[in-house]
C-alpha cells in the first residue's frame, strides 16, 4: 500500500486503526489490571493485533475493488497453522524439558 502513491487512503487506513485501537487498548487495560503481568502483556498484544485489523481488512477491500487484486488466504492460513505448531511446540519443550531443571549449578558466587 505504501507504493502505490496513494497516500490518502494510507492515512485513512491508519486513522480507522487508530479510531478502533484506542478504545480497544482502553477496555482491554482495564480489565487486565487484576491479571498477572504476562496475562497483562498477552492482552496488550491482543489488542494490538484486533486494533489493526479493521485497517487491515479496509485496505484488502481497497485494493481488491480498484486493482482486482486478493490475498491468497489459503497460503496465509497454512502458514498461520505451521507457526501456531511449531509456537506449541516450543512452548511445550519450555515448559516441560526446563521446569525439572536445577538453575542453580549456574549461578556464581
Amino acid at each position: 500500500m505504501t507504493g502505490i502513491g496513494d497516500t490518502r487512503q494510507l492515512m485513512l487506513q491508519s486513522l480507522l486503526s487508530l479510531a478502533f485501537s484506542v478504545p480497544i487498548i482502553v477496555v482491554m487495560v482495564a480489565f487486565s489490571v487484576s491479571l498477572s503481568p504476562p496475562i497483562g502483556a498477552l492482552v496488550g498484544i491482543l489488542g494490538i493485533v484486533l486494533s489493526t485489523l479493521p485497517g487491515t481488512i479496509w485496505g484488502l477491500v481497497w485494493v481488491w475493488r480498484r486493482y482486482g487484486v486478493k490475498a491468497d488466504f489459503e497460503g496465509s492460513a497454512k502458514i498461520f497453522a505451521v507457526s501456531g505448531i511449531s509456537a506449541l511446540a516450543s512452548y511445550l519443550v519450555a515448559t516441560l524439558a526446563f521446569d525439572n531443571l536445577d538453575l542453580s549449578v549456574f549461578q556464581l558466587g
